[in-house]
């Protein structure tokens, strides 16, 4: 377990797992970043449609904005119960404690994606940086929860 680079977790994962690579969290975090981008598009373009018919158009468009939200939170609930987000998921990475337990857990995973972000993303994204740099390639949010990202293959 001393090494990070490679180390063994308990079940339910099984094998050796790598950390990954700060270019593939990047582009799992585009994929997350992407996906919501563009059903927040979509839901806005409808909303929009709805409030420029007047009547019922507002509240319609309300209505659909609380649908998008509620999906939105059993989205991210889904994946993150699993310690993962949909990018991760797509390019085959999961979220681990640094101790080696295969599940984060979803209340540590909530503290990492929203609390945790949040502080990586303040002071010039420095947080974020921190990745490149540091040996164990864990972001503010990482450290927060003592987590890392691994490939799972």
């Amino acid at each position: 377990m001393n090494n990070l680079n490679n180390y063994t977790n308990p079940a339910p994962l099984e094998g050796t797992y790598r950390i990954a690579d700060p270019s593939k969290r990047l582009v799992a975090y585009l994929i997350d970043v992407a996906v919501v981008g563009v059903l927040s598009f979509v839901f806005g373009i409808l909303s929009g449609i709805f409030i420029l018919f007047g009547g019922f158009g507002p509240l319609l468009a309300v209505g659909i904005w609380l649908v998008y939200i509620v999906g939105l939170l059993l989205f991210y609930i889904r994946y993150w119960k699993n310690s993962t987000s949909f990018g991760k998921s797509m390019m085959k990475m999961k979220v681990v404690t640094k101790d080696g337990h295969a599940n984060l857990g979803l209340g540590n995973m909530v503290l990492r994606e929203i609390i945790g972000k949040m502080i990586s993303g303040a002071a010039m994204s420095l947080g974020y940086i921190w990745i490149l740099i540091d040996a164990d390639k864990q972001g503010f949010h990482d450290k927060l929860v003592s987590s890392v990202v691994v490939v799972v293959e």
